[in-house]
């Protein structure tokens, strides 16, 4: 559809490479690694016709997840090290024309990471590069402006003519020439990506346009704030600006919340939650560069990245929100400009990349939007934005001392990612796309989990004196930022493979690496805790007091350079600068005013307004049993939430604390003018975070900024200049300082630029039993609008928005409040038709409502819901609800269901929301049996849960089976070596003979490996000594659950249906890819079909649970053979269901299109069950805006059992 491409007797293969096992063993390996009896077929050779294949496979260097993960099984069967696997994709179809082929080529293949295989020769392992030595520039010193701007240019540098001068200088000081590691080293410490040039260069006129007297006032005001802080000396800079009331408000209230630290990657407060205090980090990153030439990758590592901040500030992560930018992504690929992949196709692998690693990792995504503006084709936007936090008595802040250590923990080095700090500082050219694949970095998000599993340990986070991510700048930066001096052994850097040369370990931006400094003595403890972790730690440098990086690379001294002068960070720029009054134009007041059903209807499909429901189901919002609301509410998951709202973690301790992260920018008002509409953002943000029951005198931001290359032209850096004024503004207008952030100054291509952006992050603290929804909840009940009076400038009145603040915080204290939504660019209409969505309950309009404003983007504005009429000058009654699906003015009436239709339909192509099915499911008759057991014994049932490669649900299993009443083991499977392999099979086979209950949670597939971390897991249970120990747990009558990937082990494994290990055949059932062909996170209904097994005996067959699901591959698959035997033996657990309760073949009821609509499965006995849906997410205040929110009690159930079944 993409290229208008008719290919006839399509199939796709993958391709394994295999080097390092005999036939016998491939044979062997073949239906437990690489496919599945039930549903693949295997070949040994493929029949290739002329222009009728293309075969690709990524570039030599790049990581390839699937490979690995291959990889590690063949090490867990086989117990061998020297294995190597390299993966290929083949398209097979009917001979097409040249031409067609090579658009297909085009469309298919990104230079940046993969390229064309030909499969006709020989596969053989890339060879092993000679490690280069490190060479010294002679001459250096001596070489004249010409001679070093050429070397500028050979080399690609990022830093200017006068940085190159400068470091000739030094070392001209030093009397001796640089090596190329050094110059390197310098380059990217210097680059705009790791010390903000643009935003530090030095602003020396400042001239702004005598009308615009707003932005005059502003910056008067930031001139006030430098003097009153005694900064008047102080170069003014973008940097100084962006920063400048945060610094201001904590002189002037000391009693601030702030966390004040000398380390700085994430922006970090103090709640105080039951007495205790914890540091609330929060930070946003920015992936634009990377994702714009290669959008899988940039954008999964964009949110990698952005954990890893707060992650090494010592907080877990457990929030996450994306914000994107685009062009038009419904234009045709061959209108794609040359040198760019086409709009569709990064939207659409972008948001495959940035869900495949937060799902994979485990962190709960409640937000997801993307933004439209012409100007995004230039370069894409890429934001994530994460929430994280821990306890503040387990982090210490300390200064490294001389004698410390330097760890380096996580993933190993490669060449992935090298100059990305650089080539994101640079230009976007018509060339970048072949000549940047090394500039993005791969992520293993596999490796994150770990990090983030090994940082929920108090006793580790107590003894790292300071940490840094290894982002941008590799080890130059993430150790070399650590302490002043710093003795740094690059050979025990960790690699992916031999042949790395000094500067290639030096500026490797390779990921899922920190750098932590502790006391020697403390070595041992970390190590303990990263081996439990199936980490490895490498002392990798030294603390000195010698106020000097050095870096060695076999005996050789590659790098030794002055602090003081690294500190510099190059030669300061200067500019002018210029602003223009942008506030003559207004992107306020220009719209249609008439309203009709047709104009609505034609409204709403607008892509700024249009849901975005397709895409956003791919992304998990429920991992962590911390949502309280899930991205789209009411009982039709419909009415979308404008705010990413969590339960804080407090590992036990209750509370009602909740974070509400909001995000605010309009790239349409910020064209017009970045000052209104920087102003804007802020004020957008805030309403988002009143409208869902925060608290905004307690909000705390975090901007990001993007902008085109600024160049030299004064107008240019007005435009950033007058955006950070009007930040400012909104900042001290409402009190809310912004303690973080980050710039991106490169988004331009030859001569088209990104528009004017600035999206302001807002944290808000709230109280769970306190946050409103904004589904309509009922009907008679009036419906209020709020919209703010604006100045001369445009800008909403902020003293009505805080007034407004305070009244709705006052009405929601007394349960007056029942749903609100803040006004956005579609204005009250968007508001009041998606309220409505949700529970699809309708609005009839007053007769004096403002019909001449339905379009207007009041930003500040909010529609709310109220129990009871109010009496409040700033609210006027715009209508009340109503039981009839309609949307109703005294001119017109609107249907619900064709509003929600023309809202859903614009990115429908693009992002199926949903798929129709015209197939029935039979009706199974509910199964009952009478359980008798004994009384209740003080027996408590013990729980072994196993970690394995995949896993990120074993923390919320844990929680359920503890809450339940159980005691549990969770023990995380090591693969380091074999040694490791071998002594983990034996501790899970002792500790499953100890246990009452084995679960294997729920997880995600590496990389689109079907079925990829349950064939591990499969693998381990069929280990001999594994599988004894499993059949002797059943023979003690123990239970087995696994829950999705845990559900895919059991069917892979044999365990399901039959209840034998090792029984798989090609008639088995199976789970596959979602009928949808993506992955699904949504709340489902289940029916219990049968209690003829300990996990259901306390439920009854009917009862319909409301239950969590977060997969891609669910859907369940079985011959009618199979299918019939599973219906005569009982051993259909559960089905999904309609609202009216009846089994449903029909999404989104039934998400993955699972025959007999079923969603989980009994062995025979009904000792073990699998099911998709993760019954563990459950607890208080989650999903509140699901109004049918009903858990299911599986785990009491089992628990129960056990507790009644000890006393035979």
């Amino acid at each position: 559809d993409d290229i208008g491409l008719e290919l006839f007797n399509f199939r796709r293969l993958y391709v394994y490479e295999i080097f390092g096992c005999t036939l016998k063993e491939v044979e062997s390996l073949k239906w437990r690694v690489f496919g599945e009896r039930a549903s693949d077929l295997i070949r040994s050779e493929i029949p290739i016709e002329a222009n009728g294949s293309l075969a690709f496979g990524y570039l030599s260097g790049q990581f390839d997840q699937k490979a690995d993960f291959a990889k590690q099984c063949i090490q867990l069967i086989l117990g061998k090290n020297a294995v190597t696997v390299q993966t290929r994709e083949l398209y097979l179809f009917k001979p097409i024309d040249l031409s067609d082929l090579n658009l297909l080529r085009k469309y298919v293949i990104n230079p940046v990471d993969s390229e064309e295989v030909d499969l006709s020769l020989p596969p053989r392992i890339p060879p092993i590069n000679k490690e280069p030595s490190t060479s010294i520039y002679d001459g250096f010193r001596s070489w004249d402006r010409e001679r070093l701007k050429l070397m500028q240019k050979e080399l690609g540098l990022a830093m200017s003519e006068e940085d190159i001068q400068w470091i000739q200088n030094y070392f001209q000081k030093v009397d001796r020439d640089p090596t190329e590691t050094e110059i390197r080293v310098l380059d990217t410490y210097w680059s705009d990506h790791c010390r903000h040039t643009t935003f530090e260069t030095a602003l020396d006129n400042i001239e702004i346009e005598a009308t615009a007297t707003p932005i005059k006032e502003a910056f008067a005001l930031y001139q006030r704030y430098r003097s009153e802080l005694g900064k008047n000396d102080h170069p003014m800079t973008l940097m100084d600006v962006a920063t400048i009331y945060a610094k201001w408000f904590r002189m002037k209230h000391p009693d601030h919340n702030i966390e004040i630290s000398e380390e700085v990657n994430a922006a970090s407060v103090i709640y105080d939650v039951e007495g205790e205090d914890y540091l609330v980090m929060f930070k946003n990153e920015t992936h634009n560069h990377p994702t714009e030439i290669e959008p899988f990758g940039g954008a999964s590592t964009c949110l990698g990245g952005a954990i890893r901040d707060p992650l090494s500030g010592r907080s877990v992560v457990y929030q996450g929100l994306r914000v994107t930018g685009a062009a038009n992504v419904m234009e045709k690929v061959s209108d794609t400009i040359p040198g760019k992949l086409p709009q569709r196709v990064i939207s659409k692998k972008a948001a495959l990349g940035f869900s495949s690693y937060g799902n994979q990792i485990g962190m709960a995504t409640t937000y997801v939007r993307e933004l439209y503006h012409p100007g995004y084709v230039a370069k894409r936007m890429e934001v994530g934005a994460v929430v994280g936090a821990v306890r503040r008595s387990d982090v210490i802040r300390a200064r490294p001392a001389p004698g410390d250590l330097v760890i380096l923990v996580g993933g190993e080095t490669g060449r992935d990612g090298i100059g990305g700090a650089t080539g994101s500082s640079k230009a976007h050219t018509v060339s970048s796309l072949k000549l940047s694949s090394s500039e993005v970095q791969k992520g293993n998000p596999m490796i994150e989990r770990k990090l983030l599993r090994l940082f929920s340990y108090p006793e580790v986070t107590r003894i790292i004196k300071k940490s840094n991510d290894f982002g941008a700048g590799g080890v130059a930066v993430a150790i070399g930022e650590l302490a002043q001096g710093l003795l740094i052994d690059l050979d025990k850097v960790p690699t992916k493979y031999q042949g790395l040369s000094a500067t290639e370990l030096a500026i490797s931006e390779s990921q899922e690496r920190l750098a932590l400094v502790i006391d020697p003595g403390d070595y041992e403890l970390l190590e303990h805790y990263a081996s439990r972790e199936n980490l490895t730690i490498h002392h990798v440098a030294d603390v000195t007091g010698d106020n000097r990086l050095v870096m060695k690379k076999n005996g050789q001294v590659v790098v030794d350079i002055e602090r003081t002068f690294i500190d510099t960070n190059g030669v300061r720029q200067h500019n002018d600068v210029f602003v223009k009054d942008t506030l003559k134009k207004s992107n306020l007041d220009t719209r249609q005013s008439r309203i009709t059903a047709s104009f609505i209807l034609d409204w709403l499909k607008k892509p700024g307004i249009a849901m975005q429901k397709g895409m956003i189901e791919h992304f998990d919002s429920t991992i962590g049993r911390t949502t309280v609301l899930l991205p789209f509410g009411g009982k039709t998951q419909m009415t979308e939430v404008d705010a990413s709202v969590q339960m804080l973690p407090t590992k036990g301790r209750k509370t009602q604390v909740v974070t509400i992260m909001t995000v605010g920018g309009d790239p349409d008002q910020l064209s017009a003018s970045p000052y209104r509409g920087a102003y804007l953002a802020v004020v957008e943000a805030l309403a988002k975070a009143i409208a869902v029951g925060g608290d905004i005198s307690k909000t705390r931001l975090s901007l990001q900024e993007y902008f085109r290359r600024l160049g030299k032209d004064p107008r240019n850096w007005g435009m950033v200049l007058q955006a950070l004024l009007g930040a400012l503004r909104a900042q001290t207008d409402f009190m809310t300082p912004a303690i973080g952030g980050k710039d991106s100054m490169s988004g331009s291509y030859h001569d088209l630029h990104v528009p004017p952006t600035l999206l302001a992050f807002a944290l808000t603290p709230g109280m769970a039993d306190r946050v409103i929804s904004p589904q309509f909840k009922g009907s008679g009940h009036p419906v209020y609008l709020f919209c703010p009076k604006t100045d001369e400038a445009g800008l909403p009145l902020h003293q009505e928005i805080l007034e407004a603040s305070r009244t709705i915080s006052k009405l929601n204290s007394q349960g007056i409040v029942l749903s609100a939504y803040a006004i956005k660019a579609g204005g009250w209409i968007e508001a009041v038709v998606k309220m409505g969505f949700g529970n699809l309950i309708g609005f009839e309009g007053a007769e004096d409502a403002p019909l001449d404003t339905w379009q207007k983007p009041a930003y500040g504005g909010l529609v709310i819901e109220t129990a009871q009429a109010i009496d409040s000058g700033l609210f006027c009654l715009l209508g009340q609800t109503s039981a009839k699906p309609t949307i109703r003015f005294s001119s017109l009436e609107l249907s619900l269901q064709d509003a929600l239709e023309a809202n859903s339909q614009t990115f429908s192509e693009l992002f199926a929301p949903t798929i129709a099915s015209t197939e029935t499911t039979p009706t199974i008759l509910t199964d009952e049996i009478s359980w008798e057991l004994p009384s209740l014994t003080s027996y408590v049932p013990k729980v072994f849960i196993p970690v394995f490669p995949g896993t990120n649900c074993e923390m919320d299993s844990e929680a359920a089976f503890n809450t339940a009443g159980a005691s549990t083991n969770v023990f995380v499977f090591k693969t380091q070596n074999q040694l490791a392999i071998r002594e983990s099979i034996q501790e899970i086979a002792q500790a499953i003979d100890e246990a009452d209950i084995l679960m294997l949670s729920g997880g995600f597939n590496s990389d689109n490996e079907s079925g990829g971390s349950g064939k591990y897991i499969a693998a381990v249970l069929l280990n001999p000594y594994v599988k004894a120990a499993i059949e002797r747990l059943l023979a003690r009558r123990g239970l087995i659950l696994g829950i999705c990937n845990g559900f895919q082990a059991l069917i892979k494994s044999g365990l399901l249906p039959w209840g034998r290990l090792g029984s798989v055949n090609k008639n088995s059932p199976t789970l596959s890819r979602n009928l949808i062909g993506r992955h699904v996170s949504t709340m489902v209904r289940t029916s219990v079909v049968t209690n003829r097994s300990p996990w259901f005996w306390k439920l009854e067959p009917g009862m319909i649970h409301t239950i969590p699901v977060s997969h891609g591959e669910g859907r369940f698959m079985a011959n009618q053979k199979s299918l019939e035997r599973l219906l005569d033996n009982h051993q259909i657990a559960t089905q999904y269901v309609d609202r009216a309760g009846k089994a449903t073949m029909s999404m989104p009821e039934n998400p993955s299109g699972s025959m007999y609509a079923i969603e989980g499965i009994l062995s025979p006995d009904g000792l073990i069950l699998g099911k998709m849906a993760h019954s563990e997410r459950h607890g208080p205040n989650l999903y509140k805006n699901y109004p049918e929110y009903q858990g299911q009690p599986i785990f009491e159930s089992a628990v129960e059992y056990l507790k009644r079944s000890k006393s035979r």
